[in-house]
């Protein structure tokens, strides 16, 4: 009998199956072909400004804001393209509410959410909007004393003019300054939440990279071999581990009626999430979360207000002053307290507008039509974002905008009108 015979399948079902694989076949193709038409019809209509070369989005976002300083126009970024909005759209943008614009869909869409398991939910957003900013002055005395105790815990009482490892202990010391912020003592201490937190942060942007580097109809089967997700499913349940009897004990200590609730992220959701009060898996990916969103923004920050402030050792005097005159030694900073620190507000705004952390800011998914004051309509189904480096370089908004000039926003702030602009920090 033939070895084909084996296979026990009539003539029928094998042009049946050959059909199959044929439909398959066209179809992968068509939804290849048209998912490109689509994103490229989702464009709205807006000039397209093609980045030169694969990478250099430099060049896209200077050239489209030179040729186009006063309208809208496309970056083609990967997946679906970006609206870049002039400068007068910037603040419309950022007001926008969530539904609308949403900040959470963004994330989880250049995050690669589908694979890295971003949260799809606005609970840090609404963690850093309704419990942080309501009660900013706990907030600061909370993060003052840990930045004092992490401080002393991490550079100890230096005499003398001591080297250190720069950039990782600025690292370890906002992960420490922060994370009381999110989960209380004793693990926010904890060496090892604190290094699998990092890690998943890193391997999270990773993956992110290695997926969206790869078409979205392989996906599926790039993610099935990629050793990063097992990886970061292994950290992930390393992180519940540590998060389950804190977690635990918090719910426990909740039936107390003198309970003085901790002020942190873990507490927001208990307290504002009936659905995931008790849900391990979401306050552990919350937490993740928190750290990929703030540690490492807020250490590139530091790091830079370190290197411009080395590099213009001139600031340095002016800066202690404002500080010891406005701080005394051992007082509670409080809100009222950093809004008269214009100098060092100042400082760290220049150092934010010479080394911005991305080529465009205020990026958002268009989940719904917006019409903008200048009667250019937003689609759903891309993303918008403020050109922010380019404009931070304009020399007809900036004087002198390429030199660095720590108290420019402190004197901008003191012309009339100004006194609420131009600032770093701000609980609004």
């Amino acid at each position: 009998m033939s070895a084909f015979a084996d296979l026990s399948l009539p003539l029928t079902e094998l042009w049946s199956s050959r059909l199959i694989f044929v439909y398959a076949s066209t179809a992968v193709f068509a939804l290849a072909v048209c998912g490109r038409f689509l994103l490229s019809r989702r464009r709205g209509g807006y000039p397209v400004v093609e980045n030169v070369g694969e990478s250099d989005f430099t060049t896209a976002i200077v050239g489209g804001y030179k040729k186009f300083p006063k309208s809208l126009f496309t970056i083609a970024t990967p997946d679906f393209p970006t609206i870049i909005v002039p400068h007068s759209s910037l603040s419309e943008i950022a007001h926008l509410p969530e539904k609308k614009l949403s900040l959470d869909k963004e994330v989880y869409e250049r995050l690669m959410g589908r694979y890295t398991k971003l949260v799809k939910s606005e609970i840090f957003t609404g963690f850093v909007k309704f419990s942080v900013q309501k009660d900013i002055n706990k907030t600061l005395a909370l993060l003052q004393e840990e930045a004092e105790w992490a401080v002393a815990s991490e550079l100890g009482n230096c005499i003398d003019w001591t080297p250190i490892p720069f950039f990782p202990t600025i690292i370890s010391l906002v992960s420490l300054h922060l994370g009381r912020s999110f989960v209380s003592l004793p693990l926010s201490r904890d060496k090892d939440w604190i290094n699998l937190a990092l890690d998943y942060a890193i391997q999270t942007v990773t993956v992110a990279s290695k997926m969206s580097s790869c078409h979205w109809l392989l996906r599926p089967i790039k993610a099935y071999m990629l050793p990063d997700i097992p990886y970061m499913k292994s950290q992930f349940t390393k992180a519940k581990k540590l998060l389950e009897p804190i977690l635990r004990k918090r719910l426990e200590d909740a039936l107390d009626p003198n309970f003085e609730k901790p002020n942190d992220l873990m507490q927001w959701i208990i307290d504002s999430s009936a659905e995931y009060r008790d849900d391990l898996d979401m306050h552990t990916r919350v937490q993740m979360e928190a750290v990929q969103a703030a540690t490492f923004n807020v250490a590139f920050q530091v790091v830079h207000f370190f290197y411009d402030l080395m590099s213009h050792p001139e600031y340095v005097a002016p800066l202690r002053e404002e500080m010891e005159r406005t701080i005394a030694q051992g007082e509670t900073i409080m809100q009222q307290s950093i809004s008269r620190l214009t100098k060092l507000d100042s400082f760290l705004k220049e150092s934010q507008r010479l080394n911005a952390m991305s080529l465009v800011t205020v990026r958002r998914f268009i989940l719904a039509p917006v019409e903008l004051a200048d009667g250019s309509i937003l689609n759903p189904g891309v993303s918008v974002a403020a050109p922010t480096y380019a404009v931070d370089r304009d020399s007809s908004i900036w004087d002198r905008p390429t030199e660095f000039d720590g108290f420019r926003f402190e004197r901008l702030r003191a012309r009339a009108g100004n006194e609420s602009k131009f600032q770093f920090s701000s609980s609004r």
